[in-house]
C-alpha cells in the first residue's frame, strides 16, 4: 500500500478552520463548505488528484493545483481548477469545476447552467457529487460537458485508485452520504419529511388511494380513530371489533 502523510484529523482540522472563514454556514451548505475543504485538502497531493481525475471525472486531462471557491452565485462550483492543455491546442483554457451537494439532487437545468458559467468551451467539464439517492434522479438526464457521481461511489472506487489515502476517501464518503440525515434517537421533524416536492407528490398518492378505494369499496370515507392499548390514531375506514376495512400503513 503506498504511504500516506496526511491523516483524517489534519483533513478536518484543516477543513473546519477554512470553513470558519465562510459566510455560508447555514443549513446544508454548512456541510458542503466542510465537504468542500476536505475534498480540496485530500486533492493537494498530484497523486491523489491524478487518481480522481481518472476514477471519477473520468477525464484523462491534469490540472494544477484544485482550489476551493466560494458560492458567488448559484451556478458558482465549489471548486475550481484549469485543466492543463493536451498534444492540441484547441483545449487550452478550459476548466474544471466540482460541485456538491448533501441537502438534495442537482436539477438538470441547474447543472446545465453550471456547466454554461465554466464558459464557452466544449472542453470545459462539470463534475457534480450528490448523495446516492438524490444523484439516482438524475438517471439519463446529465447535460452534456457533466459528469454526476455520488459521495459513495467516490468513498467505494477512491480507496482503491489511491489506496494511500483511502482511509481520507472513505471519511470523505461516509460524510457526504450521511450528512442530513436524521439520526435515530433524534427524529426528525415530521413536517420536513414533505419538503419536497416528489415525497409529497407521492405521499398524497398513497392518500388518494386510500380514499378511492375506501369510497369504492365500503362507501364511506377514511378518518382516523384509535383502539383500546393504542394510544396512536389510526387512519382507517370500516375497521371495527367485528369487522375487516382498510388501514393506512407505513410507506
Amino acid at each position: 500500500m503506498a504511504r500516506s502523510y496526511a491523516t483524517v484529523g489534519q483533513m478536518l482540522t484543516y477543513a473546519v478552520e477554512r470553513s470558519s472563514l465562510s459566510l455560508e454556514l447555514q443549513g446544508p451548505a454548512r456541510v458542503e463548505v466542510i465537504l468542500r475543504h476536505m475534498l480540496e485538502f485530500v486533492l493537494m497531493s498530484p497523486r491523489s488528484r491524478d487518481a480522481f481525475l481518472r476514477t471519477v471525472a473520468r477525464t484523462e486531462h491534469t490540472t494544477g493545483s484544485i482550489a476551493a471557491s466560494p458560492r458567488l452565485r448559484r451556478t458558482s462550483p465549489d471548486l475550481v481548477a484549469e485543466l492543463l492543455p493536451s498534444s492540441s491546442d484547441s483545449d487550452d483554457g478550459a476548466r474544471l469545476g466540482i460541485a456538491l451537494r448533501v441537502g438534495g439532487p442537482f436539477g438538470t437545468t441547474q447543472l446545465r447552467e453550471m456547466r454554461a458559467a465554466l464558459g464557452s468551451s466544449p472542453h470545459h467539464l462539470l463534475l457534480a457529487i450528490a448523495r446516492h439517492t438524490d444523484r439516482a434522479e438524475l438517471e439519463g438526464e446529465v447535460p452534456d460537458g457533466v459528469v454526476a457521481t455520488s459521495w459513495a461511489r467516490v468513498g467505494r472506487r477512491m480507496p482503491k485508485a489511491d489506496p494511500g489515502h483511502a482511509h481520507l476517501w472513505q471519511t470523505l464518503g461516509e460524510v457526504g452520504e450521511n450528512a442530513g440525515r436524521p439520526v435515530v434517537q433524534f427524529p426528525v421533524n415530521a413536517k420536513k419529511l414533505l419538503t419536497r416536492a416528489a415525497t409529497a407528490q407521492e405521499f398524497r398518492a398513497h392518500l388518494d388511494v386510500l380514499h378511492q378505494a375506501s369510497r369504492t369499496l365500503l362507501g364511506t370515507s377514511p378518518h382516523f380513530s384509535t383502539r383500546r392499548g393504542q394510544t396512536d390514531a389510526h387512519l382507517q375506514a370500516g375497521v371495527g371489533r367485528q369487522r375487516t376495512g382498510l388501514e393506512f400503513g407505513e410507506v
